[in-house]
């Protein structure tokens, strides 16, 4: 796949997103690896986020990991994160949708 018509969205200690210019489609560079994302996919991987960087689960991954196996788009792409990875991944996609949110509508 080509990148050269996506746009950056946001870009964060470790990670990178892009959006197409010409579809719906997102891109979040991992550093190792591209991932294409469509907008309900990235909404599951903001639940995902979410729930993996919530208080509890912090402390959980602290007191028995301190890593969290990622897995995105049907178990098709598998990360191994540390906690200061899932919470710059967590700020990206925040961004990520404030940017989306924040786009005026074509007319």
């Amino acid at each position: 796949m080509h990148y050269k018509h996506k746009i950056i969205m946001h870009k964060t200690k470790y990670f990178t997103s892009y959006h197409s210019s010409n579809k719906a489609e997102f891109v979040i560079d991992f550093g190792n690896k591209k991932v294409n994302f469509t907008f309900c996919e990235l909404l599951l991987l903001r639940k995902k986020t979410n729930i993996l960087t919530s208080h509890n689960s912090i402390e959980h991954i602290v007191n028995n990991r301190n890593v969290e196996i990622l897995t995105i788009k049907n178990n098709s792409h598998i990360f191994v994160m540390d906690i200061p990875q899932l919470l710059d991944l967590r700020l990206l996609i925040d961004s990520m949708f404030q940017c989306t949110a924040a786009e005026p509508e074509a007319i």
